[in-house]
């Protein structure tokens, strides 16, 4: 019998494609059956999820938050958006950047991020962090 794949519903806010790319060719070299949107900014990502929930459209099962866009928005502003919103309150985020500091990853905790990866990371910390997640139950 042939071993289903774990399907995620990936939303990402990240302003560089070429790391959009990575990601997703991690995912499918992992497995992963997958269905990976993207935004360049956080308005976007947003409006996209309040559309979602005003149409009964799946849900992401996880978010990959960029924490420093080019235009100036804060990935630390667009995770504390989605928490406030009992909807989408549970859905796991990881917030990840390029120029992050301790600042910056205690920052990104207190406002529940599931978990913070710096960008200069393999894929491999990612795929851990997916795993975990499927372990926790808190991919659905």
């Amino acid at each position: 019998m042939m071993e289903t794949l774990f399907k995620l519903r990936v939303l990402m806010i990240e302003d560089s494609p070429s790391h959009v790319q990575m990601i997703q060719h991690m995912m499918e070299r992992l497995g992963y059956e997958n269905n990976l949107v993207n935004f360049d900014t956080g308005t976007k990502a947003l409006a996209y999820l309040e559309e979602s929930l005003a149409v009964g459209n799946p849900l992401p099962n996880l978010i990959i938050v960029d924490l420093r866009l080019a235009d100036g928005e804060n990935g630390l502003h667009v995770l504390k958006k989605i928490r406030a919103n009992a909807c989408l309150k549970d859905i796991p985020i990881i917030l990840n950047s390029s120029y992050a500091d301790a600042e910056d990853v205690r920052a990104a905790y207190e406002e529940e991020s599931t978990f913070f990866i710096p960008k200069n990371y393999d894929t491999k910390a990612l795929a851990e962090a997916i795993e975990t997640l499927k372990m926790w139950g808190r991919l659905k």
